[in-house]
Formats: structure tokens, C-alpha cells, sequence
């Protein structure tokens, strides 16, 4: 749960400077990112950890930057 209320205290600062779409909230952005990154943690671990999962966390997190925050 502390990781989802930091992911949750980050999206509310970008809420306040203005930085986030319309049409989400910061506690629905921050239930997606958690519930997605979780599941990239099983994933990984399905894989017998497979991949680098830093890498792909990272490569996610540019993804979900790019694809929820305005520019």
C-alpha cells in the first residue's frame, strides 16, 4: 500500500501543477500504474525473471509518462 500512496501523492502534485489530462483522477491513475506494475512483477517472476526487470519497469513508466501527463 505505501507504494500506491506514493504513486498517488506524485499524480496529485502533477494535478496541482497542472501536468495531468482531464478525465481521470489522481486515485484512478495511481489503482492503473499500481495494478499494472504488480502485474509486470508477476510477469517476471512467471518468466523465472527472464528479463532486467528495472528495464522494463522503466520502459513502462516512459510509456504511461508519455501517454498521461500533458505536455
Amino acid at each position: 500500500r505505501s507504494i500506491r500512496q506514493a504513486i498517488l501523492e506524485c499524480l496529485r502534485q502533477a494535478m496541482e501543477q497542472g501536468t495531468l489530462p482531464s478525465g481521470h483522477t489522481p486515485e484512478w491513475l495511481a489503482d492503473f500504474c499500481y495494478r499494472h506494475f504488480r502485474g509486470v512483477v508477476i510477469d517476471w517472476l512467471l518468466h523465472a525473471r527472464g528479463y532486467c526487470l528495472v528495464d522494463k519497469m522503466r520502459e513502462d513508466f516512459v510509456f504511461f509518462k508519455s501517454a498521461f501527463l500533458n505536455p
